[in-house]
């Protein structure tokens, strides 16, 4: 599904009216402030943080990942493609593990469904998830449990019903950047949110609803930061280690 698809089933899930609602993008890495040599893959993870009180977890996320080099201009590489993280405890699937059947997308999200586009470089465009129209929620139904959605993506309230690890993160997209080639300098890895959209709240979502169930939000953005020094600087920094470790042992 290309970006433009997404976008508009985005639009398409939104009410008339906002509830003041936020959504926080926030990403993530290992290499987080770190210094590090050329050619080290760089992990970033992107997880959700929705408002607690105005609404009923996250009902669309769209997003791009930017990657800027020195001078903040996009790095000339084709940035990898987006994968589904999964955290959830629903149907069975392990804590953090990047796969996605491309039926789900996170919590019965197979509405949207977006890995984004690369064609820009240094650039991923639009990956995202969101619930279908209507709202068909699991439920037991005799003695079988039917329906496909659960809600509370991104609240604090919902941890301990959907995430294995209730004192984890609602991780929803990752990937690794090829840093092979780029020159010394500081790097900033940006998450800009784009259409964002929340489960209004009165809702009984317990129960199958036709109508609009969902809200625009506001979606905020976050960055973090690698540095790649020069050959000689990082061979210095090493030594410089190793004469530390030596020191202490």
């Amino acid at each position: 599904m290309k970006a433009m698809k997404v976008f508009g089933l985005a639009v398409a899930l939104t009410a008339s009216t906002a509830m003041g609602a936020t959504v926080t993008y926030n990403i993530s890495s290992s290499v987080a402030g770190q210094t590090i040599a050329a050619g080290t893959a760089v992990d970033w993870m992107v997880s959700l943080v929705a408002s607690e009180g105005d609404n009923q977890g996250v009902a669309t996320f769209v997003a791009d990942v930017l990657v800027l080099g020195p001078g903040d201009v996009l790095i000339n590489k084709t940035l990898g493609l987006a994968e589904w993280a999964y955290s959830f405890n629903y149907l069975g699937r392990g804590p953090g593990s990047l796969a996605d059947s491309g039926r789900l997308g996170g919590l019965g999200m197979s509405g949207v469904l977006s890995t984004g586009t690369n064609a820009t470089p240094g650039k991923l465009e639009g990956f995202g998830a969101g619930y279908a129209v209507p709202w068909n929620p699991v439920r037991l139904s005799g003695k079988n449990y039917i329906g496909d959605m659960v809600w509370g993506l991104g609240l604090e309230s919902r941890k301990a019903a959907l995430l294995f690890d209730p004192a984890g993160n609602y991780d929803v997209a990752g990937g690794v950047i090829d840093t092979a080639g780029l020159p010394d300098g500081w790097y900033t890895v940006k998450v800009i949110p784009g259409s964002t959209n929340i489960l209004q709240m009165g809702l009984d979502l317990s129960q199958p609803l036709t109508g609009n169930f969902a809200s625009p939000a506001t979606g905020v953005g976050s960055e973090f930061r690698f540095y790649i020094p020069e050959p000689t600087t990082l061979l210095l920094l090493a030594g410089a280690g190793l004469l530390i470790r030596r020191r202490m042992a």
